[in-house]
């Protein structure tokens, strides 16, 4: 079911990763 990741989905990874991580920083903060 799964294809083997090309460069962009690589790339895309990232880039929900680093979001992800980022809005889980910001709502830490604003608890905190």
């Amino acid at each position: 079911m799964f294809k083997s990741p090309t460069k962009a989905d690589k790339k895309i990874m990232r880039y929900l990763k680093k979001g992800f991580l980022y809005s889980f920083h910001s709502v830490v903060s604003d608890v905190g």
